[in-house]
């Protein structure tokens, strides 16, 4: 049963976004003649990321310091509760409130199952679990999209109501999941506050990667749905190709264990992430077809599908117990920062553009801008590699 309520866990944080971009045209429907209607709008998507950056540090010290699952528990309640609360709540200001307490129970979630897969499993098994919790998440999104599609039919806010599924997982955590032995074991040697995060060039690498993926992925998520309305698409076909892209990148989630002992490099299985991620955007920005966006999509999806197992073994292997925590939670709140500014820069552009120049702009972002940077870690990789094979020589 832990098994299924650590996977449980995970499932739910796809409720984010994957549940209610379908119905986001609806609400901007409704609050079209409020000021900034439609941009406050998408922030039902991305303003609980900023809040997740806000509480993150926090969340990271008390795992470090007080136990994974003492934060897991209050974080899946006031997730549940604060998710559906949109369904009830008339103001869309007091909306973006609730989807501000929403990002700090999606912080402690995110971080404390993260953390408890890398304190409770290493090496290939870590690999595989990195792979189901990414594919889980990947699965419930496809079946989310497509739910969230149809619920947006009978009004846009019967989407929100799904969020208290969190309340028995709650109770589920509860019942089953436990400290970790390898945690337990450090804490009893060693105070983990006091146990200093290393100045590693590699994991402040991997923060901006996160960042950076994340400012990427998160334009399919908020803008894709606007595109596609533009187009003359309903809600249901915007939900049915958002679900085939996330099954999509379930297959190569999925795949991921096989394609870290090809590639052993963390920087060479995120740069496959962002070509095949950004080729999509470029499909779907050139196309007005509903058949050739949906292969743009699936492509988009095979990318994205590397994504987070790759980005949470890449920092798992290279940080220790005693500040896990810490690490992942500065990471999770890269990645979320880059959702909630991913939005603003976007309707930047948009002041200027049409949807598909922002999408082809982000996809030759994505592949371009990677090129030189990848020589770079490549060297840097080597080098490193190279001097430690030296060291080990000499000893």
């Amino acid at each position: 049963m832990r098994v299924l309520t650590l996977l449980s866990c995970s499932v739910i944080t796809a409720c984010t976004s994957a549940l209610i971009a379908p119905s986001l045209p609806g609400a901007a429907g409704e609050f079209a003649d409020s000021p900034n209607g439609e941009l406050l709008v998408k922030y039902f998507l991305s303003v609980h990321p900023i809040f997740v950056g806000i509480f993150a540090p926090i969340a990271g010290y008390l795992l470090d310091g007080g136990g994974r699952r003492t934060l897991l528990i209050p974080s899946l309640l006031l997730f549940g509760l604060s998710g559906s609360a949109a369904y009830f709540i008339e103001d869309i200001w007091l909306i973006l409130v609730s989807r501000a307490m929403l990002g700090i129970g999606l912080s402690g979630i995110t971080i404390s199952v993260t953390t408890l897969i890398g304190d409770y499993f290493s090496g290939e098994k870590l690999d595989q679990w990195a792979s189901y919790q990414a594919s889980s998440i990947a699965m419930a999104s496809s079946v989310l999209y497509v739910i969230g599609g149809a619920l947006a039919q009978t009004g846009w806010r019967t989407p929100y109501l799904v969020y208290l599924v969190a309340l028995p997982v709650a109770a589920a955590a509860w019942a089953f999941i436990d400290e970790p032995r390898a945690y337990l074991d450090h804490k009893n040697t060693i105070h983990q506050r006091s146990e200093r995060i290393p100045r590693d060039r590699e994991v402040f690498l991997i923060y901006g990667a996160a960042f950076v993926g994340m400012l990427s992925a998160f334009v399919f998520a908020v803008q894709y749905p606007f595109y596609l309305d533009a187009l003359g698409y309903s809600s249901s076909e915007v939900g049915f190709s958002n679900g085939l892209m996330v099954f999509a990148s379930f297959f190569t989630a999925m795949l991921y264990p096989r394609v870290k002992r090809l590639i052993p490099c963390g920087w060479a299985i995120y740069s496959i992430f962002m070509v095949l991620a950004g080729l999509g955007y470029v499909i779907i920005g050139l196309s007005e077809s509903y058949t050739i966006i949906i292969i743009g999509a699936i492509i988009h999806g095979f990318g994205f599908g590397l994504f987070l197992p790759n980005i949470n073994v890449w920092l798992n292997e290279r940080v220790s117990t005693g500040v896990r925590g810490r690490c992942v939670s500065r990471m999770t709140a890269a990645m979320l920062i880059g959702q909630f500014l991913s939005p603003a820069l976007a309707q930047l552009m948009l002041s200027y553009y049409s949807y598909d120049v922002l999408l082809v702009a982000t996809g030759l972002f994505g592949m371009v801008f990677l090129l030189p940077l990848s020589a770079l870690v490549w060297v840097y990789w080597s080098s490193s590699k190279l001097e430690a094979h030296k060291a080990a020589a000499k000893t």
